[in-house]
């Protein structure tokens, strides 16, 4: 698919939205008729460069098909292979931020309706370079402080100003027939020993850092993924059997870079991760999460 118009904008959470259309458009004029665009969202980062220089893994990324006969599709590529890679850039409105991008989202098993209401199998592969205009910059990311590094200390958290130390951690390799494999979320819990086993048998505090990563495997080392949501989970254990289940998410976005990557079950994946709030956020949303990581895979076959 060809694309004729790149537009970008940084969001008050610090974020850079980036829009690729296949029909022409402008910051004053959106596109019409029948298009698609691939969309996706890069953090601040170290220093709010937005990993300029650096090639890594949007989080939140999708494909958008609109007008026409099917009025209306879209394909989340979380799961499917995919990077992006920025020039460095100063961002100011009206200037251009030059960047490639690759994507091969495709299933088998994972079904999308058409617009007859049949199901039916999607493949989308493309790449190529792209030169954004920025449409706007919304005043809170001036003023934002930029965001930490990912550290190899040792992990601290807090949500909602309540601190989190994690004693033990997973991680979820999905195998399914046809599919890629691949590595899904990492689980921090408060409690020791937690393994593949028995993490349904604890009553703890879990962080879930959602990730996903197509085909984990040596590729995957010292590759940037954006971490683009953080949720606190408390599991409890209730009298009669069963387990009820609090949540809060962490209002913000961050990334994680991965060390080691031992994909099997009960190997070892290794990393560091930043996360942390956006700016001017308080409350039970408010809070961060930084430093290493070692996670034990426990395999999931669908």
């Amino acid at each position: 698919m060809h694309f004729a118009s790149a537009l970008a904008q940084i969001s008050a959470d610090g974020e850079l939205d980036v829009q690729l259309t296949s029909v022409p458009s402008t910051c004053d004029k959106a596109a019409t008729g029948a298009y698609y665009t691939v969309e996706f969202h890069a953090p601040a980062g170290p220093g709010k460069k937005f990993f300029a220089g650096t090639t890594f893994v949007p989080g939140l990324a999708s494909i958008r098909r609109k007008g026409g006969p099917s009025m209306r599709d879209e394909f989340a590529l979380r799961g499917g292979k995919r990077a992006v890679r920025f020039d460095a850039f100063k961002p100011t409105v009206g200037g251009l931020i030059h960047g490639t991008l690759s994507f091969d989202a495709r299933s088998s098993k994972i079904q999308t309706r058409n617009a007859h209401g049949d199901e039916a199998t999607y493949a989308y592969v493309g790449a190529g370079t792209f030169d954004a205009t920025v449409c706007s910059i919304d005043g809170a990311f001036e003023k934002m402080a930029p965001p930490a590094d990912a550290p190899s200390t040792p992990l601290v958290a807090s949500i909602g100003g309540d601190p989190f130390t994690a004693k033990s951690a997973v991680t979820y390799l999905i195998l399914t027939d046809g599919e890629r494999p691949q590595l899904s979320d990492v689980e921090l819990y408060a409690d020791p020993g937690v393994t593949c086993d028995n993490r349904r048998q604890h009553d703890a505090s879990t962080l879930k850092l959602s990730v996903d990563v197509d085909s984990p495997g040596s590729d995957t080392v010292g590759v940037t993924y954006v971490v683009p949501f953080t949720s606190r989970e408390k599991t409890t254990r209730k009298p009669g059997g069963g387990f009820s289940t609090s949540s809060e998410s962490l209002r913000g976005t961050g990334f994680i870079v991965f060390d080691s990557v031992d994909a099997s079950e009960g190997g070892h994946v290794k990393a560091r991760v930043s996360v942390e709030s956006a700016p001017g956020v308080d409350g039970d949303t408010k809070g961060f999460v930084r430093g290493a990581i070692d996670a034990v895979t426990c395999t999931i076959k669908m």
